[in-house]
């Protein structure tokens, strides 16, 4: 940032910077009663939340399946989302929190045997925005990221626009 508040060029771009990190968790093992709960998903939901530092935008959303289903939820947050998909009569629950800034790592495995009496709890780590190979498209100074079409070279006329949003 300059003085006056405004972007400096640093010659980077938005290919350059991770943006953001996933994690897909697989709870087994999980007490039946309690992935028919609403009351104790939000709970859960709340607990990530607080410990994690996020941002709801929001309640969460819950749909429950009818008789012995389970749930889906979803909690919209300003750093992306926390979702959940239970399935009692298999005891497993499966989680995706997609975190746009730095977090740290979340004791799942003993939170989730915690709330949920979970006997195994599988975590994967997926960092998002990498680049495994050349870009798809020319990349996109952060000076300009709110630029037009006008400023992607010609070779890009076919392709979308950048971000131009909020």
């Amino acid at each position: 940032m300059t003085a006056g508040g405004g972007l400096r060029f640093t010659g980077r771009t938005l290919l350059d910077l991770v943006l953001g990190t996933e994690w897909i968790v697989d709870a087994h093992g999980c007490d039946p009663s309690s992935l028919r709960s609403c009351a104790g998903l939000g709970r859960l939901f709340a607990r990530i939340v607080d410990e994690l530092g996020l941002h709801p935008v929001s309640e969460p959303v819950w749909h429950v399946f009818p008789g012995q289903g389970g749930i889906t939820g979803v909690l919209l947050l300003s750093e992306s989302h926390l979702a959940c998909h239970t399935f009692p009569e298999r005891g497993f629950a499966a989680f995706d929190l997609y975190c746009c800034r730095p977090s740290q790592e979340w004791p799942w495995a003993e939170r989730l045997a915690d709330a949920l009496g979970a006997a195994e709890v599988r975590v994967r780590s997926v960092p998002r925005g990498e680049l495994s190979g050349p870009p798809t498209r020319p990349p996109i100074p952060l000076d300009s990221a709110r630029g037009s079409r006008q400023n992607w070279p010609a070779s890009s006329a076919s392709l979308e626009a950048p971000y131009s949003g909020g």
